[in-house]
């Protein structure tokens, strides 16, 4: 469901409607907190979507700390040893 809610995003937000897509953003980033937990990697991926949109938004400030919080995820998952088989 979390990546359908993205692909609605995106193409509402092609379409214009912004409001609509930044809300199905948002939503998709809790939707996989919760589904994951907050610190993992389809989260990294949300995050990545909902600053690229802020960004085109002209929230300069707003994607500069989703793309700081999605770094601080990646960097705690690259010093974590590989899940277990």
């Amino acid at each position: 469901m979390v990546n359908e809610l993205n692909e609605l995003a995106l193409l509402l937000d092609a379409r214009g409607n912004h409001t609509e897509a930044e809300h199905l953003f948002r939503r998709g980033l809790i939707l996989a907190e919760k589904a994951f937990g907050p610190a993992y990697a389809h989260v990294t991926w949300r995050l990545g979507l909902l600053a690229t949109f802020s960004r085109r938004m002209a929230r300069t400030a707003e994607a500069s700390s989703l793309l700081r919080r999605a770094e601080t995820i990646r960097a705690s998952l690259r010093h974590c040893p590989p899940p277990m088989p």
